[in-house]
């Protein structure tokens, strides 16, 4: 694992796991109290932030200090581009790509590039290099 200059993990109670070949950019922030698995061969971007936990503020009979700790899965050959943030439960399957400053927490597919706020599927990426890039919907202006 390869982690830039002031990058912070912490997983409170929760369960880290990580495979190898794994960058960790500069000013990241791992954290919160629920699981957290990283697969091999993933770039994490600098000052993106995964948080494995969220407060509960649907229910106002909870202490606000009260929160879910679903955790989060980021599976192999994943790219999380700057400022990303993915929230608590969120599942990003191997191959997905997400795009500078998205905010996920969702279920997403394989080979996929995800983007915005919240980030939605873009596209599909390429098999090979070979193909042409599919036409497909582009990001909003």
């Amino acid at each position: 694992m390869l982690l830039g200059t002031g990058a912070l993990i912490g997983t409170g109670n929760g369960k880290m796991t990580v495979g190898s070949d794994i960058f960790i950019g500069p000013y990241c922030v791992i954290g919160g109290g629920g699981d957290l698995s990283i697969g091999s061969d993933v770039m994490i971007a600098s000052h993106s932030r995964i948080m494995s936990s969220e407060h509960i503020i649907d229910d106002s009979a909870q202490s606000i200090w009260a929160v879910t700790t679903r955790g989060v899965r980021i599976g192999s050959g994943v790219w999380l581009g700057a400022g990303v943030t993915v929230l608590d439960g969120s599942d990003l399957a191997d191959g997905t790509v997400v795009g500078a400053g998205a905010v996920i927490r969702a279920k997403t597919d394989a080979n996929s590039i995800y983007v915005g706020i919240p980030a939605r599927k873009l596209r599909e990426r390429r098999l090979t290099p070979h193909e042409p890039m599919p036409e497909g919907p582009r990001p909003q202006d």
